[in-house]
């Protein structure tokens, strides 16, 4: 159920991935002066739970099916880690955009094993005492975020397993942004890491009607 306050900003009819995208946006602040984003999406890929989860938690991947503003992606810390879990400290930092800012990100990332067909993931934003918010960077924050990944199809189109992504993402940019911009921000930005993580999921498991 998408809340009424929520506007759709995207839809996907012909690709095999069938992405929505979900946006709400409001000012926040005593004086009105942050912007903060609540995103949710769908789509579907074409892997199980557990690959997709692997998929989220390879470094190279996620950099390979980034956008061009992503700098760097660094596991700061692993811990707790089974094979149906794991938590990890990531420090995300984005280029200087059009506007002279740079953007970074710190935040902890739950992910498990929900039951034989199903992964979740969770993170939020939190403080290190080596990773400090410096001057010349907008330090953004993840209010709270997530997936959950069900596998819907064992053996679908090509011999492909299929599973339906939820996702849900509240972020505070910690600047003011126009409704329009964050539209285009979050549109471009999924639209592009979708497509490029399925062409890559696709490259590393490939369908066994093909091999």
């Amino acid at each position: 159920m998408i809340p009424s306050d929520f506007k759709q900003i995207y839809e996907e009819n012909e690709k095999d991935h069938k992405l929505k995208i979900f946006l709400h946006t409001s000012s926040e602040g005593e004086e009105k002066t942050t912007t903060v984003s609540k995103v949710m999406a769908e789509w579907y890929v074409p892997v199980t739970p557990e690959q997709f989860i692997g998929f989220m938690n390879n470094i190279d991947e996620q950099l390979k099916a980034g956008d061009d503003v992503v700098e760097v992606i660094k596991p700061v810390l692993v811990m707790n880690e089974t094979s149906d879990q794991v938590y990890i400290l990531y420090y995300v930092s984005h280029k200087r955009d059009k506007g002279g800012n740079a953007r970074d990100f710190l935040y902890m990332r739950h992910s498990a094993k929900v039951d034989t067909n199903s992964y979740a993931d969770c993170f939020v934003s939190v403080e290190h005492k080596d990773y400090l918010i410096t001057p010349n960077c907008h330090r953004c924050e993840y209010k709270i975020g997530g997936h959950t990944i069900k596998l819907v199809n064992s053996k679908g189109v090509e011999g492909r397993p299929v599973s339906h992504v939820r996702m849900y993402l509240e972020l505070d940019f910690k600047t003011k942004m126009p409704a329009e911009l964050a539209k285009s921000y979050f549109q471009a930005a999924l639209v592009g890491y979708i497509e490029k993580s399925v062409e890559r999921l696709r490259i590393l498991h490939p369908s066994e009607d093909l091999l």
